[in-house]
């Protein structure tokens, strides 16, 4: 199980790969001597869910000689030899969690899987020097933690969305309607008494829709809910839905961005288990983006798929994924559990392009009589 949660929030080995392809400090070229002030550990999201993985480096930056300008640079030297210090060891000081790789400047360190009481981790690297001028330098960053029900991670250059990250809170649905309160700015008394009247039409209205769907086994503050699952005994198939309405993060930054998408992901049967993507026609994941009108997913029918290949016709080209359910609960009335896939879509020309979809959820069950 534990493998599996990491598999949800692994960061691919070649982002950690990438960043060290960044430029290099020639000393030759740029002629400036490094300061401990000027040095600094940085990591790559500023908040992490529990479990998440993450990279933090060292940088420095530097004012050239020539314009005095302000350069950037990844703590490492073109030829190593001409660095002040060697990186030493990448310690986490405070709030639990794990180094799992180590690459020069780079570390990269998976998030507690229990929240700690400071909500935060607190991150520290010694660098080592090789000179007698320099002093022992470490340097510390902090890196704060979340723990969202649901909260999702899209990448996908085609569409300009570069490592966004939603997180969606579930709305109580129909009890919303039940239990708010209407504000009103009534200028007379029969106003006033008119929209109370109203008011409470609607609330036993609703209270008589939630009894009629009880008894035909639905929960309607469920079913009317952002974030739900609903079980289909005829398919044999549980389709779940998670409606949001912006981006929380991009590139590890806090954005706040509106932009609304829908998010589907469905798998065969009712119960927990892992279910591959193009394996069985039930087992799907899609995300949708309705104002920019598009869309990428990933399924397949292997019946289909075979009638395809002995046709020499095409299919979808998408990676595949899985959906992972940890937790199938019709008395408490939630579904939990994650996906991962790679993700097509195709654009107004019929172009394909591919995205990586990965997330976590746990969400309402709107039938518990199954």
């Amino acid at each position: 199980m534990r493998q599996l949660l990491l598999l949800l929030f692994t960061t691919i080995t070649s982002v950690l790969v990438a960043q060290n392809q960044q430029p290099v400090y020639d000393y030759e070229k740029h002629g400036v001597d490094v300061q401990a002030s000027q040095l600094y550990l940085e990591s790559d999201k500023s908040i992490v869910e529990l479990n998440e993985t993450f990279n933090v480096k060292i940088i420095m930056v530097l004012a050239s000689k020539e314009d005095y300008a302000p350069y950037t640079f990844n703590y490492r030297y073109k030829d190593p030899s001409d660095a002040p210090w060697t990186v030493g060891e990448f310690r986490i000081i405070s709030g639990g969690g794990k180094i799992v790789l180590k690459e020069n400047e780079v570390a990269q360190i998976v998030a507690p899987s229990a929240m700690p009481k400071e909500k935060a981790m607190l991150i520290q690297v010694t660098l080592i020097p090789r000179l007698k001028q320099y002093q022992q330098v470490q340097l510390f960053t902090t890196v704060y933690l979340a723990d969202n029900d649901n909260v999702f991670y899209f990448d996908c250059p085609a569409l300009n969305i570069k490592q966004e990250k939603y997180i969606v809170k579930q709305n109580s649905g129909a009890n919303m309607m039940i239990s708010g309160s209407t504000q009103h700015d009534a200028k007379t008394l029969n106003e006033s008494v008119d929209a109370h009247q109203k008011e409470a039409l609607r609330k036993l209205q609703a209270k008589n829709a939630a009894a009629v769907m009880e008894k035909k086994g639905y929960d309607l503050s469920a079913l009317t809910s952002n974030c739900k699952a609903v079980y289909s005994k005829e398919e044999n198939t549980t389709v779940i839905t998670i409606q949001g309405d912006s981006v929380a993060m991009m590139a590890g930054n806090l954005v706040r961005m509106k932009r609304p998408f829908l998010i589907t992901c469905s798998f065969t049967g009712n119960s927990t288990g892992r279910f591959p993507l193009k394996l069985a026609k039930q087992n799907t994941i899609a995300i949708t983006f309705p104002m920019m009108m598009k869309a990428c997913s990933c399924a397949d029918d292997p019946e289909e798929k075979k009638r395809r290949d002995e046709a020499g016709e095409k299919g979808p080209t998408c990676d595949g994924g899985a959906v992972v359910i940890t937790d199938y609960n019709p008395k408490e009335g939630f579904v939990k559990g994650y996906f991962l896939g790679s993700l097509e879509g195709a654009d107004e020309k019929g172009t394909i392009f591919y995205g990586r979809l990965h997330g976590k959820f746990k969400v309402a069950l709107a039938n518990f009589n199954q």
